[in-house]
C-alpha cells in the first residue's frame, strides 16, 4: 500500500459522517469496534492478507464509536426544554472565542441543580466585561435555546454543527456580572499551551494591522469570530474559506 495514513485517515472520517447521519447507539459503536479489535487481532497473528481492510474496518468502527459518544450527550435535552431558564455549575472545556458582540464558551455541566440539562452547553455572554478563561469552574443562569433546522435544503445547519461537537444546547447569558468564578483547574499541560497562544495572539495584535492581526490568527489557530465581515465574504467568494478553518 503506497499510502496507509491516508487509507486509514479516510476510514476513520467515513466512520465519523456514517455515526453523523445513522446516529447509531454508543453500546452498539462499542460492540463493532471491540469485535473489529479482537479480528485485527487474530489478523496480526496469523499475518492475513487482507490485514489492510481489517484495519480500515478498525478504523472506521474508532470513527463511529468516537462520534456516537459525542452525540449522546446532544440527545438527553428535548426540544420542549427551549428557554427554560437554568441555573448550572460547570467547566471551561476549551478556550473561550472571543468575538465583538459577544463572548462564547465551551461548558461542561458538573451539577446536579441544573435539573434537565446535562452534557455540554455553547454559552453565549454578551459584551466582553469578563472574560473567563479554560479549566474555569464557573456558577451561572441564562436561557436555554436549540437551534432550529435549517427552512432551506444546503443551508448552513447550526444544529448539526453543535451536534457534531457534542453540544446539547446553548445558554444565553445577558449579565457577564453575575457569572460566579468558583474554581480554577484543567489540564495543566493544555493551559499551559492555550497561554503560549494568547500570547502568540498578543504579539500579532501589538505588531500588526487588525485586519492582518485576525487573518493570521484566523490562518493559524481557527480564531475566525475577528475577522471582519467583508474578508469573511471575499474568503467566501474566492472558495477560500477552509483556510480559516484549520484547526475548526
Amino acid at each position: 500500500m503506497q499510502r496507509p495514513l491516508v487509507f486509514l485517515v479516510l476510514a476513520l472520517i467515513l466512520g465519523i459522517v456514517g455515526a453523523t447521519f445513522s446516529k447509531i447507539d454508543v453500546a452498539a459503536a462499542m460492540t463493532a469496534a471491540v469485535f473489529t479489535l479482537i479480528i485485527a487481532g487474530i489478523g496480526f497473528i496469523r499475518a492475513w492478507r487482507m490485514n489492510a481492510w481489517v484495519l480500515f474496518c478498525l478504523c472506521f468502527t474508532l470513527g463511529m464509536v468516537l462520534t456516537s459518544i459525542k452525540m449522546a450527550a446532544v440527545a438527553s435535552l428535548p426540544v420542549t426544554w427551549q428557554g427554560k431558564s437554568v441555573r448550572v455549575t460547570g467547566q471551561v472545556i476549551d478556550r473561550p472565542d472571543v468575538r465583538p458582540e459577544a463572548v462564547f464558551y465551551k461548558l461542561a455541566v458538573s451539577n446536579d441543580q441544573a435539573g434537565p440539562v446535562k452534557g455540554v452547553l455553547r454559552v453565549k455572554v454578551r459584551g466582553q466585561e469578563k472574560v473567563f478563561q479554560y479549566g474555569d469552574r464557573l456558577e451561572l443562569a441564562g436561557f436555554i435555546s436549540i437551534p432550529e433546522p435549517p427552512g432551506n435544503p444546503g443551508a448552513f445547519d447550526y444544529r448539526a454543527w453543535l451536534n457534531r461537537q457534542g453540544i446539547a444546547a446553548i445558554l444565553t447569558v445577558h449579565d457577564a456580572g453575575e457569572i460566579k468564578l468558583l474554581d480554577r483547574g484543567g489540564n495543566p499541560l493544555l493551559r499551559m499551551a492555550y497561554g503560549i497562544r494568547d500570547a502568540l495572539e498578543k504579539i500579532f495584535d501589538q505588531t500588526m494591522s487588525k485586519t492582518n492581526a485576525s487573518i493570521l490568527k484566523g490562518i493559524l489557530f481557527g480564531t475566525r469570530g475577528e475577522i471582519p465581515r467583508e474578508v469573511q465574504l471575499a474568503f467566501n467568494e474566492t472558495g477560500l474559506v477552509h483556510v480559516t478553518q484549520v484547526v475548526e
